[in-house]
């Protein structure tokens, strides 16, 4: 049977070089006028007070974009989470970078979120094992330094702890091991605010996180909101089909990918409840639905696959025009 557009998409050779220069293109072209600002975790604060020039550079948003690259196709050759070998989860992300403008400004989040990110490697190397506290201390490491950008990146350890059943690595040593990670940074604040007699910054630190604020959807214009529903539908639609056709997969690859699915739900929902931290949460969920949409997309084989790439293309074209053009 002749191969349909969508595994035509994801395994040519050619498709990543087309993404590879839309994103280029996006990045030459496209506004920046979101600025970085200082609302964050005090590690954010003081980066942003230290440091201007980094944080308000669209070079560093570049460097932060290309961090995000690799991690997600190391991501995906360490665990196999797509069980044919392909790039699309690269073109995925640089599609979605170059339809949402928002995500080219340096933020609290966007750097949060990569830390966020990066716990998911030693969480998912600790898959099936009771004596693994190493690996989670270092997941809960990531987190906590994740949340001295975004004190609510903080929360995903509650995440993490849930699903420790499902990957078969529930113990009293491992959550010991993760709750030592996530209290190590704030060891090293707590110690630092002590030296120098400013202990009000382990008062500011620790509140922040259970500090929600003012839900205020009045900030969020017009091509915010559509960025957002432009990932909810990828999210939903990937979410749907790794639910359905998960049990194509390995046991630990479905576990993975169902833990990447509520992850994605948890940034969508975080964004509902942090409308100011919108824009800097849209580049956390783009990797985990990024991959989700590779993975969707390089296994649909049928007239269905086809039907939605044109719509997937369709709705970034809109999202593109009404960024650049409205």
């Amino acid at each position: 049977m002749r191969a349909n557009l969508p595994a035509k998409l994801a395994h040519s050779p050619y498709t990543l070089v087309v993404c590879i220069v839309l994103y280029a293109a996006s990045f030459l072209l496209y506004r920046h006028d979101v600025a970085a600002g200082s609302d964050g975790g005090i590690l954010w604060q003081w980066l942003d007070e230290s440091f201007p020039a980094l944080t308000g550079s669209r070079w560093s948003t570049l460097a932060l974009h290309l961090l995000a690259l690799y991690m997600l196709l190391e991501l995906d050759t360490v665990f196999a989470l797509i069980r044919q070998r392909t790039l699309f989860q690269l073109s995925s992300m640089l599609l979605l970078l170059s339809a949402l403008p928002a995500v080219f400004n340096v933020s609290a989040a966007t750097i949060g979120g990569m830390l966020a990110f990066y716990a998911l490697f030693p969480f998912f190397f600790a898959y099936q094992g009771n004596n693994n506290a190493l690996r989670m201390m270092q997941s809960g490491i990531a987190l906590g330094l994740a949340s001295m950008f975004c004190p609510h990146a903080l929360l995903l350890a509650v995440l993490f702890v849930l699903a420790m059943p499902s990957l078969r690595n529930l113990s009293a040593r491992n959550i010991f091991g993760l709750l030592w990670g996530l209290a190590m940074p704030y060891f090293f604040l707590a110690t630092y605010a002590y030296c120098t007699d400013r202990m009000q910054l382990v008062h500011e630190a620790i509140g922040s996180v259970v500090y929600f604020g003012e839900i205020d959807y009045n900030t969020l214009d017009l091509g915010t909101v559509l960025d957002w529903l432009l990932m909810m539908v990828i999210a939903a639609t990937s979410v749907t089909h790794v639910t359905y056709t998960g049990y194509n997969d390995k046991i630990k690859t479905r576990f993975l990918l169902y833990f990447l699915c509520w992850l994605t739900a948890c940034i969508i929902l975080a964004a509902v409840v942090l409308p100011a931290e919108a824009t800097g949460l849209m580049s956390m969920a783009a990797m985990p639905a990024a991959l989700l949409l590779a993975h969707t997309v390089t296994l649909l084989d049928t007239k269905g696959g086809t039907a939605y790439i044109l719509a997937i293309a369709a709705a970034m074209i809109g999202v593109f025009v009404t960024n650049n053009v409205i």
